[in-house]
């Protein structure tokens, strides 16, 4: 701690600060946290970036924390806007039990920045979105999905960009698909097996999707089928009565 606070308040200095502040947060996290904190508000950024990944490595659900990265989504400094979306994401995936007007002002929050998030982290504000969003945050984000969806169909996987898109959207899609199904049929259908075959004849947008792409002559369109198809499959306890264990064989072969 000592050593901590006697290091110069300089930029060249931060990474050492952050490797200390990891050892002392490790050592006494209690007494360490505000130490940390503090030194947030005089260090720069790239100290106030390591901070919020250390904290958000160690599952921390304090308010002080969680509003140091509300604060840090208006940041000047990319970096520290980047560190504190992911945190606030891997808070109401941890925590969305929490209030609810909190959870909803968070998700908001990062809504409005949605086009500086990397793919990843925009699938899961989507995800997160369909899961604890207002219906108004949900209606937005079924917007962006179709938008993902359509895109990448119609440019048929051709580039990166839209072959990445057809991913993401796919994961978010498994992710609606289960909500709507557990709306429908209870929570935990996925252990049922007969529920699992009531659901197999059911009408699904997924289910028509991948049937599609799997004609497709794009090799790649087929490639970004499989992690959608593998999350769907492991819901479902690798049921091999049910479509997308079928599909996945299907594509595998």
């Amino acid at each position: 701690r000592e050593k901590l606070q006697r290091l110069p308040l300089d930029s060249a200095s931060d990474g050492q600060a952050v490797f200390i502040s990891q050892i002392l947060y490790d050592m006494d996290s209690r007494s360490a946290l505000p130490v940390i904190l503090d030194m947030v508000g005089t260090r720069g950024s790239f100290f106030k970036k390591g901070a919020i990944e250390l904290l958000d490595q160690s599952n921390l659900n304090q308010a002080n924390f969680v509003e140091l990265c509300e604060r840090g989504l208006d940041d000047a400094e990319p970096m520290v806007r980047e560190a504190a979306a992911g945190a606030l994401l891997n808070f109401v995936r941890r925590d969305a039990g929490g209030s609810p007007e909190k959870i909803a002002s968070i998700l908001n929050s990062l809504y409005a920045r949605l086009d500086e998030l990397e793919l990843e982290d925009q699938t899961q504000l989507l995800i997160l979105l369909f899961q604890h969003g207002s219906l108004e945050q949900q209606s937005n984000a079924q917007s962006i999905l179709n938008q993902w969806l359509e895109f990448a169909v119609k440019s048929g996987g051709r580039s990166d960009e839209s072959a990445h898109t057809l991913s993401s959207g796919l994961i978010v899609l498994v992710e609606v698909e289960r909500l709507r199904l557990k709306s429908l049929h209870g929570s935990g259908f996925e252990n049922n097996p007969a529920t699992r075959r009531k659901v197999n004849e059911e009408p699904s947008r997924l289910k028509d999707m991948v049937a599609d792409l799997l004609e497709h002559p794009s090799s790649q369109i087929h490639q970004r089928l499989i992690p959608a198809l593998v999350r769907q499959c492991k819901y479902i306890h690798w049921d091999d009565e049910y479509w997308a264990v079928q599909s996945l064989v299907k594509l595998l072969e």
